[in-house]
Formats: structure tokens, sequence, C-alpha cells
């Protein structure tokens, strides 16, 4: 029996107790100092096959574990220890809450080398980036209401008008957080105010950009065109989807075929996703968000990992972590968004609905991929006929090869349908030899 969930940021699985306890530690200090989490001792891990552990290791366990962790960590973590039993054999599961007092950090090793979170199913020491991210959660100040060295004068004010009304006062945007006091007293523009409303946030904020890349092939090598688009949220969101519209529509070709006036993947899947690209990532760290345009995928590349328990194993289920919760109510106001928790299911729904492979989302560091494919899903007992005339409906003309390169049938079932297709006076065929393709009649 394999346990029902992957490893994840919240979830780590060991087959058995190490018989030194420092990864388990280190691990403990991850939970903390992310999101929390559960160490489940018992299970391999890369099979997920329930192992289970022997009695007197369960005797060990309740006897170490919990002293070790709370003498192996600062400020002191006290673990919740329990067993439990699925498909006759028994498990350990260590729960960490996530902390209160961070960072927390392996005593032996101490500050700032002790320090650990998780990115992905990975335990990894912190660098000095994510130690300020540290601190600022210890303060319970997120980054996008932290004051910016921006003033009001740096404000577009017909974004502010869109969101707020021709009437809007200083007093207003301060009580919304658009402005915010420093420590001087000073009243300054907020992260997430910059980046909603300031006519050049990356003069204030160097992750406040978006490169957006087309490629020759399926690899990174060949570059044919790139852009850097910066400016307040609303504006890179836009022109970032005009560009790629304007590729998928007129440049970019799929199976031979020039695409007209349609996208290979949903336009509503496209703005959703650059919308949460732009919205969710982690505005601390530097450089820009990427986007990156093959022959046969899209990929979203965001500088951060999800944020709080959100992972790869819930999206699409309806929960919402705000990383950015300022930015995402300058957005609702802005009409950028309606309902949290809805993007991702329209994103793979959209795409399912096209008869697109669905989505997947990648997070193994400190960032989350988003990748789109173009080629069909296939389907068990899939109609040849049909599929041409839906091909067909889609690119104009087709190949014999464009069909075998999207159902795993033979060359000769595919002729046949073009043949039997061919005599129901439904498609033509044009041309001879190499060159033959075929067109609706």
């Amino acid at each position: 029996m394999q346990y029902p969930s992957r490893e994840s940021k919240s979830l780590e699985f060991k087959e058995k107790i190490p018989s030194k306890l420092t990864s388990i530690i280190r691990t403990c200090v991850a939970f903390a100092n992310t999101s929390g989490g559960e160490l489940v001792i018992g299970v391999e891990d890369k099979t997920r096959v329930i192992t289970g552990i022997k009695d007197n290791d369960i005797e060990r366990c309740f006897e170490q574990l919990p002293n070790a962790i709370f003498d192996g960590i600062k400020p002191s973590l006290i673990p919740e220890v329990y067993e439990q039993n699925l498909d006759g054999k028994t498990i350990i599961i260590i729960k960490i809450s996530k902390g209160h007092q961070k960072p927390y950090y392996v005593t032996n090793e101490g500050l700032p080398k002790g320090i650990y979170i998780r990115i992905g199913p990975h335990t990894r020491r912190i660098n000095e980036d994510y130690l300020e991210e540290l601190k600022r959660d210890q303060r319970r100040l997120a980054f996008d209401r932290e004051s910016s060295t921006a003033t009001k004068e740096d404000l577009d004010t017909d974004l502010i008008k869109q969101a707020y009304g021709p009437n809007f006062t200083t007093a207003l945007l301060v009580r919304d957080g658009v402005l915010a006091n420093s420590a001087h007293k000073k009243v300054l523009v907020s992260n997430g105010g910059v980046l909603m409303f300031a006519s050049q946030p990356d003069k204030f904020i160097p992750g406040a950009t978006l490169m957006c890349t087309r490629f020759r092939g399926e690899n990174g090598r060949n570059v044919i065109e790139s852009h850097e688009f910066a400016g307040p949220i609303p504006q890179v969101i836009e022109t970032t989807f005009q560009q790629l519209v304007t590729w998928l529509e007129r440049h970019h070709r799929l199976i031979g075929a020039q695409l007209k006036g349609k996208t290979i993947i949903p336009s509503e899947a496209i703005r959703e996703a650059l919308t949460n690209a732009v919205i969710h990532r982690k505005y601390s760290i530097p450089g820009p968000i990427k986007v990156a345009l093959y022959d046969n995928r899209l990929e979203i590349f965001n500088p951060g990992d999800f944020p709080g328990l959100i992972d790869v194993n819930n999206l699409g289920d309806g929960s919402t972590y705000l990383r950015n919760s300022l930015i995402a109510k300058f957005a609702r106001k802005l009409r950028l968004i309606e309902k949290l928790g809805s993007g991702v299911p329209l994103i793979f729904s959209s795409c399912i609905n096209r008869g697109l492979k669905k989505p997947q989302y990648f997070s193994t560091g400190d960032f989350v991929k988003l990748v789109f494919y173009f080629e069909k899903e296939l389907r068990k007992g899939v109609n040849i006929k049909h599929t041409i005339m839906e091909m067909l409906d889609e690119y104009g003309q087709l190949k014999t090869k464009d069909v075998l390169s999207k159902v795993s049938v033979s060359r000769n079932t595919v002729t046949n349908a073009f043949n039997t297709l061919i005599r129901e006076k439904k498609i033509q065929r044009i041309g001879e030899g190499r060159g033959v393709v075929y067109e609706k009649a």
C-alpha cells in the first residue's frame, strides 16, 4: 500500500529512524520556518510504500524524538508525536506547527548556518535574501505592506482614479494601504502601491519586470524575439498578454498549420496565468518573471515558492493563501481578479475543454513554473475521422504526420481515415507525394 500523498512542502517521509537525528531536526526547523508540516516515519520516500516500523523503534520514537527536537532547536519547539496504523503497519507522525518566533535554527549549528526552510519537497539551508523574509514574517509585515522610497508623485493618477474614483484623498490612500508611514513619519508609497499604481515600479523594486521570449524549437538555445516589460501590474499583464496572443495567432505554427485568429492555449487561461504570476510572486527576490514560448509549450516561471500550505498537491481545490494580500486587494478594485481560488481551476478546465493536455505546475526550488502543452490529450477509443475533422477546423490544413503526432495509431489507419473522408466528400487531397495536404471539401 502507498501513502496517499506525495512529499511536498509540508510532508516528508523517512523509511526508518536514522541513527543520528540531525536530519529530522533540520526538517522540523524547516517546517517551523515555513508553513508547518508532518514528518512520517515508516514510509519509503521514493515509492511512498508504507513499510511501517518495528515495536522497539516505536518506543524509541516516543522516548527520544520529543526531547531531541525540543533541545536541538532554538527557539524551542514542542512537536506533536503520534502513531497511526495503515494497512496493518504502524507509522509515526511528527507534526510541527508553523512557528511564531522565526527564525528557528539547529542549536548545534547556530545562526545563520542552522536556519532551514522547505522549498517544495526539500529541506534547504537559507540564503541571505530568505533570512530577510523570515524576519519580515516575524514582524508580521508582508513585503507589499512595507514602505518603499517612492512618494505620492511617483503614482499614476489615472490608475488611482480607476480604483478609487476621481475624488480620492491622501487620507483614503493611507487608510487603504497605498501610502504607508515610514520610520521617519514621512508618507511614502507602500511596495504594493508601487507595484500596482506607480508609473515606473522597477525604479524602486528590482523584481517588478517580466521577460517574455520566443524560442525556435523545443529548448532554450535559439532566441527568435525577446521583450522586457515593466510598469504597473495592470500594464504588465496587458502588454504581455497581447504579445503572447500576437505570437500564438500570427507567428506560432503547430503541426505545420498556420493558426487563424485562434490561440492554441485558451486566451482566458493565458490571462489568468499571467495575472496569478504578477500578483502572487515573491517580490523580495530580485529578477523578472520569465515567460517562454517554445514550439510545443508555453512556460511561465515565477520567483518564489507557493505561499503558506499551498503546494502542487492541492492546487485547484479552491484553497487560498495570499502572499501579497494588499496587491490582491488592489487587483480586485481594478477588476483584474474577481474570486480568489478560482484561477487555477479555470486554467485547468479551459485547456481540458479545448482538448489539450492538462497544464502542469512544478516547484522544486524557490520558484513556481507553469507549463502549458500544445499537444492534444490522448484518449482511449479515439475516433480518427472525428479527430481529423476537429484538427481541420482548428488548423485549416493537415498532413498525415500531423495526425500521427497526436494519436497513437498506425500510418495505415490514418491514411484509411483520410481516404474514407474523401469518399464521403468531407475533405479533399491537394498536391502529390510528400507535399500532399488535406483540406475540408
